[in-house]
């Protein structure tokens, strides 16, 4: 039996061997791997072999247990040792323990994506303030600056008070309802069906249409080009798919309503979403010593003197501030 590398070999021998008898290395170079049955008084014959083993397996290690799970890391991350433990005694009939689980699961982690040391990033998370931006690109050029959405939403709730329309509140509930559609698919299809029930609208212009829905009720729609749309619903504006007016107008002119709906919502925007990596902070006994001669970006101490009293702030002060 020929194996492409020595790990290979190492694991389909420890796969054996579990369910057969436990053995130790005697000898191991570049050329020879010899082992032998850990039992002294074997006489090679594997008589002492035991079918079931509770108590646990000598070459039943984390080494072992992480190239077990290897393909499951690889399609399921987020693993658990409690199902890594499940799934070796259903295998192989053996109870592992928890924190040996657990060692294969980080090993098997890093063999996929690499250790932490080889990943770390610095990222830098504050209020979308002028000063900090600049502050942060100076000082760690190459970290990445990410903001609190607590923060852009109040200062969206502000924008929109200052425009004047309307009801704060209840045009971000909408919009969160739109951002937050379980499927656009099925959105477009309720948006069909109701086109479906609409009597033919009204050519007023070249762009223009009036349309009738179901309850007699009036709407101007607005066809501007072959990618932009309005209605006096509101509705192509604030989610950026068409409504049923402008799916009926189109429909009229022979035309795909797919053309009006938003790009973000596209497969290849979908996938961008996730392309980024985001990597998990380890355990404090795993964190490497900080070593002040290496860091590349030390954090500087201010230039300046702090004066008496207390500071003056020109931030407004909004519900993230209330205690």
């Amino acid at each position: 039996m020929c194996f492409t590398s020595n790990a290979d070999m190492k694991f389909a021998l420890q796969g054996w061997s579990i369910n057969n008898v436990q053995y130790i290395v005697i000898a191991s170079n570049t050329k020879k791997y010899t082992v032998a049955c850990a039992k002294h008084d074997c006489q090679y014959q594997h008589s002492c072999a035991t079918p079931i083993l509770n108590s646990g397996h000598r070459q039943c290690n984390s080494q072992f247990i992480s190239f077990y799970i290897l393909p499951t890391i690889r399609k399921q991350m987020d693993l658990k040792p409690k199902e890594i433990i499940g799934c070796m005694e259903a295998k192989f009939n053996i109870k592992v323990p928890y924190i040996k689980a657990w060692d294969a699961r980080r090993k098997a982690i890093k063999t996929v994506f690499g250790s932490w040391e080889e990943s770390k990033h610095l990222c830098v998370i504050s209020d979308l303030h002028a000063v900090l931006v600049r502050g942060c690109r100076k000082i760690f050029p190459g970290a990445a600056h990410r903001h609190y959405l607590r923060h852009l939403c109040e200062n969206f709730k502000k924008a929109i008070r200052q425009m004047g329309l309307g009801d704060v509140e209840f045009l971000c509930q909408k919009i969160y309802a739109a951002e937050n559609s379980d499927d656009i698919c099925a959105s477009l299809k309720r948006v069909e069906e109701e086109s479906r029930r609409m009597p033919e609208p009204i050519r007023l212009n070249m762009h223009e249409f009036q349309v009738l829905d179901m309850s007699s009720r009036s709407y101007r729609v607005d066809l501007l080009d072959g990618r932009t749309c309005m209605c006096s619903c509101g509705k192509p504006l604030l989610y950026h798919i068409p409504c049923a007016h402008v799916v009926c107008c189109v429909a009229m002119l022979r035309r795909s309503h797919l053309d009006f709906i938003l790009s973000y919502y596209s497969m290849t925007n979908y996938k961008l979403t996730y392309s980024a990596e985001f990597h998990h902070i380890p355990n404090k006994e795993e964190w490497v010593e900080h070593d002040l001669t290496l860091d590349r970006n030390p954090f500087l101490s201010p230039n300046y003197i702090r004066r008496s009293g207390r500071p003056r702030t020109a931030r407004y002060r909004n519900t993230i501030d209330e205690s």
